[in-house]
């Protein structure tokens, strides 16, 4: 089927059958979201379904963040809600600027009984209200599972989906006259500079001022003010450069730079923000006319200002998770806190503080913890050596495996095996 795409209309219709199509054929539930996080169509089971949620703003906002990381990490993304479920992301985008989302989730990765006996009480692992751990039990019977390997697969599908409407034609029409209507105000704001300069072409002063007004506007998510001064700071741009196209380019690359910081101020997420900033900047190389240029850089701030409020939350619950999942695949393998770290792309020290202050424990002591839960298990099998045991479960010295499984149960490891049954 092929759509008019010069229609919001058909726009629409389009983005409701992929979605649609896609969770009927994978069984996976999809969530179209606009912009600033809120659903406009779903498909199959989503999280306004999902029983789990205590907070739905809380959700909506999971939600964005994945679709805004998506946008950084190559229109895929995987992530974790505050709940454990695991969700992907493609943006829809314009101008490289994400007009919507899709949404793939709320899924299972671990089967059921692993995700109830999860270690991560600590870190409020959300439970539907008025609901014990068997209720739970029964709501998560409802719940898709789907492997790490298809999990992987389906999110390069719902790009592949996605990438066919991520493309201008859509926004085209609306693209002019609103690009029209900013040419207009920035030709006032010129029309008031020649006035002021007596029309000597350039000589003047570039109101530094305006720049400081921009950014405690920015911070504080007021649109209406922070869109007038970015034209009236255009309109000096454009007069003050004689209308050169490469010396304006260089003046809306510092502004960029200024709008980031502005929203970082106002309590975006830092890497967040300077993640798309990177993608922005990266963007400027497509522009050949100012008025391309100029329209670009509102839809930016406009971006930026959206992005003024609080992701730490739900960045945290993501990279705890993300965290965890790693730990337990790679539970058996000489595994370091800066390996995990990598994975979850923060900083060895930032990412041990941010584990400690979400489980109260530290990273070594939750491994170990992972470990020796699993070694429990192979306890139970009498025809596995000692020696075998704390090898399989990443242990190269068994009287370190030893030392540490005693700490944590308060019984030896053959002490354990024997009161379960097991040969001396």
């Amino acid at each position: 089927m092929e759509y008019d795409y010069g229609s919001s209309v058909a726009k629409k219709s389009a983005m409701e059958d992929i979605a649609r199509h896609f969770a009927n054929s994978t069984g996976v539930g999809v969530s179209i979201i606009d912009g600033r996080g809120q659903p406009i169509f779903t498909a199959g089971r989503t999280c306004a379904s999902c029983a789990f949620c205590k907070d739905r703003t809380e959700c909506e906002m999971s939600l964005l963040y994945g679709s805004f990381q998506s946008l950084r990490f190559g229109g895929r993304y995987v992530f974790f809600c505050r709940s454990g479920f695991t969700h992907f992301a493609s943006p829809v985008t314009s101008r490289g600027i994400m007009l919507y989302a899709f949404v793939g989730g709320p899924f299972l990765m671990i089967d059921k009984d692993d995700f109830l006996a999860s270690e991560l009480e600590s870190f409020d692992l959300a439970k539907p209200d008025g609901t014990d751990e068997s209720g739970s039990a029964h709501i998560l019977d409802e719940m898709t599972y789907v492997s790490p390997e298809r999990v992987h697969s389906l999110s390069e599908l719902l790009f592949i989906c996605t990438e066919r409407l991520s493309i201008d034609k859509d926004s085209r029409l609306s693209a002019a006259h609103e690009s029209q209507q900013l040419q207009g105000v920035i030709s006032e704001y010129i029309m008031q500079i020649k006035n002021k300069n007596d029309g000597t072409g350039g000589q003047g002063f570039y109101p530094l001022q305006k720049e400081d007004e921009l950014l405690d506007a920015m911070s504080t998510g007021d649109v209406k003010a922070a869109k007038a001064l970015l034209n009236e700071l255009l309109g000096h741009i454009f007069f003050y450069s004689g209308f050169r196209f490469d010396v304006i380019r260089s003046r809306i690359l510092e502004l960029i730079v200024l709008l980031s910081r502005a929203a970082v101020k106002g309590g975006a997420d830092a890497e967040l923000i300077f993640g798309l900033n990177y993608e922005y900047i990266r963007d400027l190389d497509n522009f050949k006319t100012t008025e391309d240029l100029a329209y670009w850089l509102s839809i930016v701030m406009n971006r930026f200002t959206d992005y003024v409020f609080n992701f730490v939350g739900v960045k945290h619950a993501d990279v705890i998770y993300k965290a965890v999942d790693y730990m337990k695949l790679h539970y058996m393998e000489k595994l370091t806190l800066e390996e995990v770290a990598g994975y979850v792309y923060l900083s060895a020290p930032y990412f041990s503080k941010v584990f400690k202050d979400e489980t109260k424990t530290n990273f070594n002591h939750y491994l170990n913890k992972i470990r020796i839960e699993h070694s429990k298990k192979l306890l139970l099998n009498q025809n596995i050596p000692l020696a075998d045991v704390s090898n399989l479960v990443g242990y190269e010295d068994q009287s370190y495996y030893s030392k540490v499984f005693k700490k944590i149960t308060g019984l030896s490891p053959l002490k354990y095996r024997q009161s379960r049954g097991g040969a001396s």
